[in-house]
């Protein structure tokens, strides 16, 4: 990874001070009327919009590599940015920005569960997620957090879900997680 950030000086608002922007990268922009087409770096083009806005942190709505190509609430690939948004460096770019305008950057972390398209249901299911669930508004696989693997002496999905959670602070530059289960 060869990303520079630019912003990582720029003083960010405390937590007192946040006016939250909840943000879908798809709908925000590319929409009718729109000029952008759903990116990232569409993003970026309307930072001015939200900064005279007063907003001082947008909550990325899942951008997870997802089922689809639009909405990430059925994660597929839990530690990649959505291609259809554009790349990694595209992200890391919005991210930067957003400081740069003193914008925070907080992820919609999906945490519960993952989309029956992960490989992990294929390689592991009942390692991984319970076997079966009877929560009504399940819609793909529940990570099982109380598995105890007794030979490696850890939670599996505890510890897959907490290596996610730091890549996407330490590699993005991300400021804070909103996340279910």
């Amino acid at each position: 990874d060869d990303y520079r950030w630019e912003h990582d000086d720029v003083p960010l608002p405390t937590n007192d001070m946040l006016v939250i922007y909840e943000l879908h990268v798809g709908d925000f922009t590319g929409g009718d009327g729109d000029e952008g087409n759903g990116r990232y770096d569409d993003v970026i083009t309307k930072l001015p919009y939200l900064a005279d806005l007063g907003i001082t942190a947008v909550e990325l709505m899942p951008v997870q590599e997802a089922a689809g190509d639009y909405w990430g609430y059925l994660p597929k690939y839990f530690y990649a940015p959505e291609t259809a948004y554009g790349d990694p460096g595209d992200l890391k770019r919005l991210i930067d920005a957003c400081h740069g305008k003193g914008i925070r950057v907080i992820l919609d972390q999906v945490t519960n569960h993952a989309g029956s398209e992960c490989p992990l249901a294929h390689i592991d299911h009942d390692y991984w997620f319970y076997h079966e669930t009877s929560d009504q508004f399940q819609y793909g696989p529940k990570f099982n957090y109380e598995f105890h693997d007794d030979e490696r002496d850890e939670y599996p999905a505890r510890a897959f879900m907490l290596g996610a959670l730091q890549q996407w602070v330490e590699a993005y530059h991300v400021d804070g997680i909103r996340f279910d289960a």
